[in-house]
């Protein structure tokens, strides 16, 4: 492939096309790579009730997953940022940083991201785990195109960030008793 949005398209039509995501537990999964999606919402004049001007900044997301619930509403679940080739500590941070501001407005959003054409714990690549605090997860291919190794845990990831997406939504939501759950642990996983 000749650039890096040509392979983020790419990834978008398998994970469409293999993903397995077309419907997980009977609601729709669909796939947007370029997505736009807020991370920054302002009231700007709150004076009369019902009348509220937003403000909205919104960053373009390189691939994100989303629940299509009816024709007009949609639920980010999944963003996943893509770099081709190598990742630079500032790359990293930055990532991080932009995962923390999507968090901040959709808290039960899960970020993760994706290296193709290089091992991740080979140097440098490494300083994606170092400085990437606020991702739920680092995927890395060896080349462009996943084995199927590394595909089968891809998609697998995919299906379980998803259904964790679904899971926070619903601990916040109002209807539920809060004593449905008496421990989260956070679980660090190398495969």
């Amino acid at each position: 492939m000749s650039n890096e949005r040509e392979w983020v398209e790419a990834v978008a039509d398998r994970i469409r096309i293999e993903g397995q995501l077309e419907e997980l537990d009977g609601v729709s999964v669909r796939v947007g790579a370029g997505a736009r999606l807020p991370y920054l919402r302002q009231v700007l004049d709150p004076k009369e009730k019902g009348s509220f001007h937003r403000n909205e900044e919104e960053r373009r997301a390189d691939l994100l997953l989303y629940d299509q619930l009816d024709i007009r509403r949609w639920v980010p679940r999944v963003v996943i940022e893509c770099a081709l080739g190598g990742v630079t500590s500032n790359d990293a941070l930055t990532l991080s940083a932009k995962a923390a501001r999507h968090k901040h407005i959709h808290p039960y959003l899960r970020c993760g991201v994706l290296i193709g054409g290089r091992n991740l714990f080979s140097t440098p690549a490494f300083r994606i785990f170092r400085h990437g605090d606020r991702f739920d997860f680092i995927a890395s291919w060896s080349d462009e195109v996943a084995s199927e190794a590394e595909w089968a845990l891809f998609a697998e990831i995919l299906r379980e960030e998803v259904q964790h997406s679904r899971a926070i939504q619903d601990i916040f939501s109002a209807n539920r008793d809060p004593a449905k759950y008496s421990v989260v642990h956070r679980q660090l996983i190398f495969k």
